[in-house]
């Protein structure tokens, strides 16, 4: 069995100084959050009386108390450098060499600079926690284009990867510990780890066989299977694929007679052309294709298990 890593997305170099360093429209680093301002006092029973102030008197005392902060922070401290130096620092960037990270942040507040007219570096020191986090989801913004990128790239027929023996999972190693077990009378005596499968469901709520219940009941009934497993979501001894954002984990594996590995992943008409399906086909589609004939991958649907013997069959 051959995985697909996450690995394979961001191995590439990608330049961070080249991206677009404007923060989002809604951050104003003059403009903060007002919040809520009140006075506390001591009744005449000795209990504590809150009184919040009126909008204008408490928007005047936060302001007030962010120049006094600013004051004591020492705001003649504060250089372009130092806050690119102090961004740099509180920012999860380990994808991102030093020199882009330094160019991209430069970048950043210099454009926050012209745009709403600050001469004082401090202003936007004062506001650096706001302007850490809105710097941290411009960045991740970038990222998740550049993996997306990279996994259409891989998608292309000449893109060099290739499915690895390096990666394959062994049956007979393969670890396999269910949250809960298949509880029905039916009993599958080709799946891998015993005929109660794990976390298979077979009724729905209105008492009618569930579609991956039946499409288990179809791949027991196959004679090129030799065995197989359902597949347990988000166990890490467990068979997944690399999607452009995360991971899926296929419903069935299935050890075919002649050696071939066959997946199947079960998706409901309603959601069959879905965008996460549809890429979640692209993906299996070039897993088996570049497995050299060892992989097959189907996705059946609508409750049609002819898609598997069709597979089986035609590769």
């Amino acid at each position: 069995m051959f995985e697909f890593e996450s690995t394979f997305l961001l191995e590439h170099p990608w330049k961070l100084s080249t991206k677009d360093a404007t923060l989002a429209d809604d951050y104003h680093p003059r403009h903060r959050p007002i919040g809520k301002a009140g006075v506390l006092d001591i009744g005449a029973r000795g209990e504590v009386v809150a009184s919040p102030l009126q909008e204008k008197y408490a928007a005047d005392f936060i302001a007030t108390l962010h120049q006094q902060v600013l004051d004591l922070g020492g705001a003649g401290d504060w250089s372009l450098e130092s806050l690119v130096a102090w961004l740099d620092r509180h920012l999860e960037h380990y994808d991102i060499p030093l020199g882009e990270s330094a160019a991209y942040l430069r970048k950043v507040v210099r454009g926050l600079m012209a745009r709403y007219e600050i001469t004082d570096v401090s202003t936007l020191a004062l506001d650096r926690f706001r302007l850490r986090e809105e710097v941290e989801k411009r960045i991740d913004e970038h990222r998740q284009a550049e993996r997306r990128a990279a996994f259409q790239a891989f998608l292309l027929p000449q893109s060099v990867l290739a499915v690895s023996d390096e990666v394959a999972i062994n049956f007979r190693t393969m670890g396999y510990e269910p949250s809960w077990l298949y509880e029905g009378a039916f009993q599958f005596p080709k799946h891998y780890f015993g005929p109660k499968p794990g976390e298979l469901r077979e009724l729905t709520p209105s008492g009618k066989l569930t579609e991956e219940f039946r499409c288990a009941q179809f791949i027991e009934d196959l004679p090129e299977v030799t065995f197989w497993v359902r597949n347990l979501a988000l166990k890490a001894t467990s068979f997944r694929l690399q999607t452009a954002t995360d991971w899926f984990y296929p419903d069935f594996i299935c050890q075919l007679k002649d050696g071939r590995l066959l997946i199947v992943e079960y998706k409901g008409k309603d959601r069959y052309t879905s965008a996460d399906a549809e890429e979640k086909r692209a993906i299996g589609a070039v897993w088996e294709s570049r497995s050299h004939g060892r992989c097959l991958f189907v996705m059946p649907t609508a409750g049609d298990f002819s898609t598997i013997v069709h597979k089986i069959a035609h590769g």
